[in-house]
């Protein structure tokens, strides 16, 4: 059962004050059905080995993306090579899971102000599209990005690290990128944030009212 202060906050008006921050567990399951950083990263650097790009060694972890992306660029001055072992297009255009279309429902409805998501692939915006919500709902890449001032966000934050298919963002956990774009997105006192690590809510937001988190 929900507590009691965030369903509040939920039907709170003339907007809801609770802001969604996700991350990878949300793309696993099925149909989104999206494999972890970790995952890719093993996949793609074992492929890389494979096929010569990169020799035993030059990687010093296998298992982080950021570090395989590293190693690729260092090596051969782009991350091409990587991102052809990523199978890409299933990050273009993955099938939205049922996380994804309720949390789309809740941003169109504004009982969320702001969903932030550190992954790389389009489920949350292919929800968007599949509820007709593209008037309602703006998508800002980055805080540095235009913000409408009548609707409810979904931000990709930037990254020095963004790999060439869109938004494969390697790097996207800054906490000072963080607080910029809550604090853009109207994130204030009395905001509650579910979903996602505390520590980085509350670097980020100080004043936020409560924080949860869910595994």
């Amino acid at each position: 059962m929900l507590p009691i202060s965030l369903l509040e906050a939920i039907s709170a008006r003339p907007r809801g004050r609770v802001a969604i921050i996700t991350g990878a567990g949300c793309s696993v399951e099925k149909p989104t059905e999206l494999p972890t950083a970790k995952a890719i990263a093993l996949e793609a650097h074992e492929r890389l080995l494979v096929d010569g790009v990169l020799n035993p060694g030059e990687c010093a972890n296998p298992a982080d993306l950021s570090c395989v992306a590293d190693a690729v660029f260092a090596k051969t001055g782009e991350q091409t090579p990587l991102v052809q072992r990523m199978h890409p297009q299933a990050f273009r255009s993955p099938e939205p899971n049922e996380g994804y279309l309720l949390a789309a429902a809740l941003l169109r409805e504004q009982a969320v102000v702001c969903l932030m998501t550190l992954n790389f692939d389009y489920a949350i915006a292919v929800a968007l599209s599949q509820l007709g919500a593209k008037d309602s709902v703006a998508v800002i890449h980055g805080p540095e990005g235009s913000w409408p001032s009548q609707c409810n966000k979904r931000h990709l934050p930037p990254s020095k690290r963004t790999l060439p298919f869109g938004n494969l963002d390697t790097t996207n956990r800054s906490t000072g990128c963080m607080a910029r774009t809550l604090g853009r997105s109207g994130c204030g006192p009395g905001t509650e944030f579910p979903g996602h690590s505390l520590r980085w809510v509350r670097h980020s937001i100080r004043s936020a009212t409560r924080n949860y988190s869910q595994n």
